[in-house]
């Protein structure tokens, strides 16, 4: 486990795993302040790949243009292979198949902090990161941007079991070609969602922001979905049994072509809803309708308290479309410091700060 430092890693290949570098069996090198530079690989990390229990510490480093004909962009993480990667930089890598940036798979726990990744892409899953099979990487303070998908998971793609901890971060203006333009969650996979911003992003087809599928229920706190477009479910779409815990969060300005502008829940998907506001979103070109706001098809019933919901007739004459009232639930303008209008999505933008008179404002609980 050498120590690599102020070094470039430039204009190599590997005909099977790792273009630069190949980390096997408890190998777990520290490289700080490193270039990797138009590496390639055939198989597993353009520029890195870590195999067996091997754990890199990548601090203040750069992954450029980097490409693999098959799985992860830049880096590659195989059977328990955690890396630390801090304060790095993820621009314009590519793979075929799955992660455009990194690609963990089997009980992988990489550590993702201060890093940035842009204008990475996939040609299937996972624009930028592909976790799978109960790999759940710590992602905070870390930015996400204009990464694509050629299917689904526009940033991040989580299956069977990968459920990341995504901490004070943006995802913002990314695209999937089919599913999920942030994030797609499939096969028991629910994220810990916290103080992080899901914006402008775009799906072809079902959940702009979101998609949460086949028992997939993640928890979302502290954060807000604006500006996503998708034909469903502009800016989540819960379906097959998934159904997430939704606190004090907002679904504002985002847009479904069809139905579902804030929400679409399919499939026995009952995400429950605290102190949230979901307000003037779009669906099917207008913003007053109850699926502009929520649609529920095939038994979803997603339960409201303590929210402000557009359409819903709040409490006092709530409107059974948008799902069930559990109390204390109302339909006013919160009163934003700054609206994001959803006819400008995809897009970033708006304030949803509220303003001293806003309704919402202690017409939340506590608990």
């Amino acid at each position: 486990s050498p120590s690599v430092i102020n070094c470039t890693f430039e204009n190599n290949y590997a005909e099977f795993a790792g273009g630069a570098i190949f980390n096997f069996q408890f190998s777990s090198p520290i490289i700080h302040n490193c270039v990797f530079f138009e590496n390639t690989a055939d198989h597993d990390g353009g520029a890195m790949a870590n195999f067996n229990d091997s754990s890199p510490r990548i601090t203040n480093s750069s992954f450029t243009t980097n490409y693999c004909a098959l799985y992860g962009g830049a880096i590659v993480n195989f059977t328990r292979s955690s890396p630390l990667i801090d304060s790095c930089t993820f621009q314009n890598n590519t793979a075929d198949n799955s992660g455009g940036a990194i690609r963990s798979v089997f009980n992988c726990h990489p550590q993702i902090l201060n890093s940035t990744f842009e204008n990475n892409g996939s040609g299937v899953d996972g624009g930028a990161l592909f976790n799978w099979d109960s790999s759940s990487p710590l992602i905070s303070n870390s930015v996400f941007e204009n990464n694509e998908a050629g299917q689904d998971g526009g940033a991040i793609f989580n299956i069977f079991n990968s459920s990341p901890h995504i901490i004070n971060s943006t995802i913002s203006n990314n695209e999937a070609q089919r599913d999920g333009g942030g994030i797609s969650n499939v096969n028991n996979s629910g994220p810990t969602i916290f103080n992080s911003s899901i914006g402008g992003n775009i799906a072809g087809d079902w959940g702009g922001g979101v998609i949460n599928s086949w028992n997939s229920s993640p928890t979302i706190t502290n954060s807000t979905f604006s500006g996503n477009t998708a034909n469903w479910g502009g800016g989540m779409y819960n379906r097959n049994n998934s159904s997430p815990t939704i606190t004090n969060s907002t679904f504002s300005g985002n847009t479904a072509n069809n139905t579902g502008g804030g929400l679409y829940n399919i499939s026995l998907s009952n995400p429950g809803l605290t102190n949230t506001i979901i307000w003037n979103n779009s669906a099917s070109g207008v913003t007053n309708t109850p699926s502009a706001s929520v649609s529920n098809l095939d038994g979803s019933e997603p339960i409201f308290s303590h929210s402000l919901v557009a359409n819903s007739g709040g409490s006092d004459d709530w409107n059974a479309d948008i799902g069930v009232d559990n109390g204390n639930n109302i339909d006013a303008n919160p009163l934003f410091v700054e609206d994001f209008d959803p006819a400008m999505a995809p897009g970033t933008g708006g304030d949803f700060q509220l303003t001293a008179c806003s309704p919402a404002i202690n017409a939340g609980t506590p608990d």
